[in-house]
Protein backbone atom coordinates (compact mmCIF):
# COMPACT_ATOMS: atom_id res chain seq x y z
CA UNK A 1 0.00 0.00 0.00
CA UNK A 2 0.75 3.32 -0.30
CA UNK A 3 1.57 6.17 2.48
CA UNK A 4 -0.62 8.37 0.62
CA UNK A 5 -3.43 5.97 0.65
CA UNK A 6 -2.95 5.41 4.29
CA UNK A 7 -3.08 8.82 4.91
CA UNK A 8 -6.39 9.43 2.91
CA UNK A 9 -7.85 5.93 4.39
CA UNK A 10 -7.03 8.04 7.89
CA UNK A 11 -8.56 11.21 6.98
CA UNK A 12 -12.03 9.75 5.21
CA UNK A 13 -12.26 7.60 8.36
CA UNK A 14 -11.87 10.73 10.33
CA UNK A 15 -14.67 12.67 8.94
CA UNK A 16 -17.06 9.44 8.97
CA UNK A 17 -16.41 9.55 12.45
CA UNK A 18 -16.45 13.03 13.33
CA UNK A 19 -18.70 14.92 10.64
Amino acid sequence: MSRTFLIFSLVTSACFLDP
